[in-house]
């Protein structure tokens, strides 16, 4: 009796490690594919919210289809709090039945502007939390909703094209194209080269039977760590069993459009209000703790992908050419512009992140060295495969 009485005692104290109680079982419905840091995330959360909480929370993962729930309607639900928990991107949150125009400055933020560990210096230290949480809470039907950003991963590469990208940007404009490219940089291109045609796949789908039989040439499609799946392993077709085979020999990198993705924890405000306060801590920690999982593990995993596809007969572009980015700038500031006219929240992002930059010009500029420059000014750091130039 006296020892119960004990163990009562340094549960209370302690509030881990004992399960007085049986524990919670939460169901979260995770959008993206298992593939890299975005599919694998949701489980790594729930093993982490399990051990933090000693078990007192257990969260199951399910597909929207397991769910029986559209991803359209996936915010929404947890709003009303028909929905505890889910992870997915903000460029496919419907608030209240519409997409909003912020969501992929959420995703995959402005071309040509924040990397991740940038949108997170903005985001977390700079205003960027309290203004995202003001515009869903005013803008959803119950403002019950809580935004955490759960994974950021790097970069996205132009990626690979059947003919190298010419210098001219007018030549380029007219070279008549299809490209498979999504989110704020999909409108970008449209805006500096109206004339090549751009289509879309969801994320971690690769269309390979357009890409095979010519009916694609250029395709920007995950970050490196994922390109050994997406267009090798998975890769299967009669005209060729990886992606170079069918034609597409030229890699760009050095992104423009997508400096960073990201995937968000949406959690319903009274259930998390409902929560002890050690269960609401290690979800809040868990999702931070995943961001710097994510990132790391993702940009490690892009090791020796390049060199890979080199290997198999890819020709390896640092870039896109000098005057197809000048291009893409300038219709960047139009893109900026228009979306900022029509949307308010829009253009209250965009001045913020503005705001941050301008206030943090010194860090942002990497010591005066422009950040593709940086490991080109170090003798002994350039990679072992041969990179064009223009």
């Amino acid at each position: 009796m006296i020892l119960a009485c004990a163990g009562l005692v340094l549960c209370a104290l302690f509030l881990v490690g004992c399960n007085i109680n049986a524990p919670q079982e939460v169901e979260v419905v995770a959008v993206m594919p298992p593939d890299g840091a975005f599919g694998q995330a949701p489980e790594t959360l729930a093993d982490d919210v399990a051990t933090l909480t000693a078990g007192s929370l257990r969260l199951t993962i399910l597909t929207p289809a397991a769910a029986a729930v559209s991803v359209s309607e996936i915010f929404d639900r947890v709003d009303a709090g028909d929905l505890d928990l889910a992870v997915a991107p903000p460029a496919a949150f419907a608030v209240s039945g519409e997409p909003l125009s912020i969501g992929p400055l959420l995703v995959s933020g402005m071309p040509f502007g924040f990397k991740a560990h940038e949108f997170l210096a903005w985001y977390l230290g700079a205003g960027g939390r309290e203004l995202v949480q003001e515009i869903y809470d005013r803008r959803s039907a119950h403002g019950n909703t809580l935004l955490l950003p759960l994974v950021v991963t790097s970069s996205e590469p132009p990626g690979f094209f059947t003919e190298p990208v010419p210098d001219d940007p007018d030549a380029f404009d007219q070279s008549g194209i299809t490209y498979r490219i999504n989110m704020l940089g999909a409108k970008v291109m449209k805006e500096a080269f109206p004339n090549i045609k751009l289509v879309s796949s969801p994320p971690g789908v690769v269309p390979v039977d357009d890409l095979c039989e010519g009916r694609i040439q250029g395709a920007e499609l995950g970050t490196l760590s994922v390109y050994p799946t997406l267009f090798v392993e998975r890769f299967s077709h009669e005209k060729g069993q990886n992606i170079v085979e069918c034609g597409f020999r030229h890699l760009y990198l050095s992104s423009w459009q997508q400096l960073m993705l990201s995937n968000w924890l949406i959690v319903n405000k009274t259930f998390f209000d409902s929560l002890d306060s050690h269960e609401q801590h290690a979800i809040r920690t868990a999702a931070l703790a995943q961001l710097t999982r994510s990132l790391s593990t993702d940009l490690a995993a892009g090791a020796d992908v390049a060199a890979q596809f080199a290997a198999a007969g890819a020709t390896i572009h640092g870039s896109l050419p000098p005057a197809i980015l000048e291009r893409l700038r300038e219709a960047t500031a139009v893109v900026a512009a228009r979306e900022s006219s029509v949307d308010a929240d829009f253009a209250a992002l965009v001045e913020s992140m503005r705001t941050f930059a301008r206030r943090n010009h010194a860090g942002l500029l990497y010591d005066g060295v422009a950040p593709d420059r940086r490991f080109n000014l170090l003798p002994g750091w350039q990679p072992e495969y041969e990179t064009q130039t223009h």
